[in-house]
């Protein structure tokens, strides 16, 4: 065997190894963006219940003459908290899911790269292999 054919047969190693791991990274990425998906579609439902509760909560109807004077003020106070709460929590769910979302977007990118870089190194081992099989008839 000569050193071209050595030369040849190793290159092979290197890709079959590095395809090897591609198809890792692939399967590894498409389990994050599964999860991602799960954890957004999630957030989405429960900002949409959120939103109806805030809709609820902004729409409670009060009778003036169940409170009153100091009682009303105790409570109009922490009606208004209620709300604060309620919207400040709408809002931090909101950034939670733009940010899962995001991160959709950036592993739906690295999964695209390595997919292309899965289809290269099929090509250079479809390459190899010619150059093997053309070495080995020399």
């Amino acid at each position: 065997m000569g050193a071209s054919l050595q030369t040849l047969r190793s290159r092979k190693s290197v890709v079959l190894q590095g395809m090897s791991n591609s198809r890792q990274q692939i399967s590894d990425l498409e389990s994050k963006l599964s999860r991602l998906q799960q954890a957004s579609n999630s957030l989405n439902e429960h900002i949409t219940s959120l939103n109806d509760i805030k809709g609820q909560v902004n729409n409670l109807q009060i009778d003036s003459n169940v409170w009153k004077g100091e009682e009303k003020s105790t409570f109009d106070n922490h009606y208004d908290q209620y709300k604060t709460v309620t919207e400040d929590y709408i809002s931090k769910t909101e950034t939670a899911k733009s940010d899962i979302d995001e991160e959709v977007t950036r592993t739906e990118t690295s999964l695209s790269n390595v997919r292309t870089g899965l289809e290269n190194l099929e090509q250079s081992l479809d390459t190899i292999n010619s150059q093997i099989r053309k070495a080995e008839k020399e």
